[in-house]
C-alpha cells in the first residue's frame, strides 16, 4: 500500500515504487457508497471477495464470508434482546478478532459502538460506561467477569461465545442510513474526564473513500491494526482494509511484545 503522489522527495518515490502493486488493481469507493453505511459496504466487499483472508490474530483467522457470517449471528443475538432501537452498545474485548466481528454485528444491527479495552484503569471504564448510557455489554468469556462487573440492573450482556448455531447467519437485511449513529470514541481524558466523539456513518465513509484513494488500497493488501479500536486512531486501518477487500491483522502489542510482529503476517 503506498500514496500516489507526483512531488515526493527522491528518497520517498524510491519506497513508493517498491511499495506500489504492479497490477494497479485498486478496489474503487464510488461516492454513492458513501451515502449507505458501514454493512452496506462490507456486505458488498463480502460478495466481491467472500473467500479472501479478512482477518488474522494470534489465534484463528477468517475469510469475508465466515466474518460476515459470525457478524450477523452476532447482530441476530442482539437484535433478539434489544429490538431494532437505536442505541449505544459496549463493546468490552481484547484486541483480537471477536471485536472486529462484533463491530460489524452491532452496525449490522442498527445500533452504535463504544470499544472499551479491558486493561484500561477501571476508572476510565465506569466513567464512559456511565457517560455513553449504553444498556447492553457484548464481550466473550475470557472478559465475561469483569463486564458482570460492570453491568447494571437494566442492563443486557451478550457473550459471543455463548451464540448458538440457532441464530441465522444470512444478512440481516436491517435498512442502516448514512445518517445513523455509528460510534462514539472517547479521548483520552489527559486533561479531564474522557469526551465521546461522535460519527455517523456517512462521516466513516467520506473519510474511508479519502483515505482508500490516497493510499490506492487493493485486496492484496496487509494491514496491521495495533492501535487499540478504544481510540479514534485505531480505526483507519481497520476500516479502510475491511472496506476494500484486503487483510486485516491484530495484533496485541501489550501482551505479545514486537518479538513476532513479522512472522505472524
Amino acid at each position: 500500500m503506498s500514496e500516489r503522489g507526483t512531488n515526493l522527495p527522491p528518497e520517498q518515490q524510491a519506497i513508493r515504487d517498491k511499495c506500489f502493486h504492479p497490477s494497479g488493481t485498486f478496489v474503487e469507493f464510488p461516492i454513492e457508497d458513501v451515502e449507505v453505511s458501514i454493512p452496506a459496504r462490507f456486505e458488498k466487499i463480502v460478495r466481491m471477495y467472500p473467500d479472501r483472508l479478512a482477518v488474522k490474530d494470534i489465534e484463528r483467522s477468517l475469510t469475508y464470508d465466515e466474518l460476515n457470517k459470525a457478524a450477523n449471528q452476532i447482530a441476530h443475538s442482539i437484535l433478539e434482546k434489544r429490538g431494532q432501537v437505536s442505541e449505544p452498545v459496549i463493546l468490552f474485548f481484547e484486541h483480537a478478532i471477536d471485536v472486529i466481528a462484533t463491530i460489524l454485528g452491532v452496525l449490522k444491527a442498527g445500533k452504535f459502538y463504544v470499544v472499551i479495552d479491558p486493561s484500561s484503569p477501571l476508572e476510565r471504564i465506569r466513567s464512559i460506561v456511565e457517560d455513553c448510557g449504553a444498556d447492553i455489554i457484548v464481550t466473550n468469556s475470557r472478559n465475561a467477569d469483569l463486564a458482570n462487573k460492570l453491568e447494571h440492573a437494566t442492563c443486557a450482556l451478550v457473550n459471543i461465545d455463548r451464540i448458538s448455531d440457532f441464530y441465522p447467519s444470512d444478512d440481516i437485511g436491517h435498512t442502516v442510513l448514512p445518517d445513523d449513529l455509528a460510534t462514539i470514541c472517547y479521548t483520552s481524558g489527559s486533561t479531564g474526564k474522557p469526551k465521546g466523539v461522535v460519527q455517523a456513518h456517512r462521516n466513516v465513509l467520506h473519510s474511508v473513500k479519502i483515505l482508500s484513494e490516497r493510499y490506492g488500497v487493493t485486496v492484496n493488501d496487509r494491514l496491521t491494526l495495533l492501535h487499540s479500536l478504544s481510540f479514534a486512531s485505531g480505526h483507519a486501518h481497520f476500516r479502510i482494509s475491511l472496506l476494500n477487500g484486503a487483510s486485516l491483522f491484530p495484533f496485541n502489542i501489550k501482551s505479545e511484545g514486537v518479538r513476532h510482529l513479522a512472522s505472524s503476517h
